[in-house]
């Protein structure tokens, strides 16, 4: 019986040290809400205006759009999307940040290029005459 019993003992403290409690592990997955950054470039020199529409995730929403130094912009919320007509003398580089309440799915907030103009001509350009990249902004860095 002494040998049965101390089995038993050792398969509690067993069972007692497998339940964890350690609080290390994550519990499920983590939101990382911030800033997006939108890259532009394109060839064309001559670029003033574009448009394009950012996605709402999850019926979630676009916040605090706020365009680079030297662009005026125009958003108008569709919903589902996000409109943006963005004008200015585009040179690469980034031309504005938005807000996101989890930048883990950044993925989901790729913009879809509509079109653009011509400074001078007011020509218009096929959408792929221009590319916009998203990456999260490093926090303080803006």
């Amino acid at each position: 019986m002494n040998r049965l019993r101390r089995l038993a003992y050792g398969l509690g403290w067993l069972a007692l040290a497998s339940c964890g409690g350690g609080g290390d592990s994550p519990t499920g997955p983590t939101t990382d809400p911030g800033s997006v950054l939108i890259t532009f470039s394109s060839s064309i020199s001559t670029m003033g205006a574009i448009q394009f529409t950012l996605p709402h995730p999850g019926g979630g929403s676009v916040a605090s759009f706020a365009q680079s130094s030297g662009y005026t912009i125009y958003t108008k919320d569709l919903g589902s999307s996000l409109r943006v007509i963005m004008v200015g003398t585009f040179v690469p580089g980034s031309v504005a940040t938005f807000s996101v309440p989890d930048r883990n799915a950044l993925s989901s907030y790729t913009p879809t290029r509509e079109s653009a103009a011509d400074k001078n001509t007011f020509a218009l350009y096929p959408a792929s005459d221009f590319t916009l990249t998203l990456s999260k902004v490093v926090k303080g860095a803006l």
